[in-house]
């Protein structure tokens, strides 16, 4: 229920950057939807110039442009998992008494 409530937090964060970029791009009266438009038409056009750059660039969808690859929120959740269970590993290990079944001499 946690992990499931997380993934869906993460694929809220492309959509919160893509608000943040309007917000900063709107700022002096600039119209922040005809700046990425202008800016995405003018690396397309350097893209066509290189065949493995123009393969990647058309095959992306303008809404997927500026999203995260994909499962990459995942794959940090169960990094963080990862080390959670490590340190807590580790601390308990630390926090076991010493004893002879565990390699220490009395």
């Amino acid at each position: 229920m946690v992990v499931s409530a997380a993934v869906r937090c993460g694929s809220a964060l492309g959509d919160s950057a893509a608000v943040s970029l309007r917000r900063r791009l709107r700022r002096g009266g600039r119209n922040a939807e005809e700046l990425i438009r202008d800016n995405m038409e003018q690396q397309k056009r350097i893209a066509m110039q290189f065949p493995r750059l123009r393969a990647r660039v058309t095959a992306l969808d303008d809404a997927d442009y500026y999203s995260a690859p994909d499962k990459s929120f995942e794959f940090g959740l169960d990094a963080i998992f990862d080390g959670l269970e490590s340190q807590l590993h580790m601390s308990q290990l630390a926090a076991r008494p010493e004893s002879p079944a565990n390699g220490s001499s009395a």
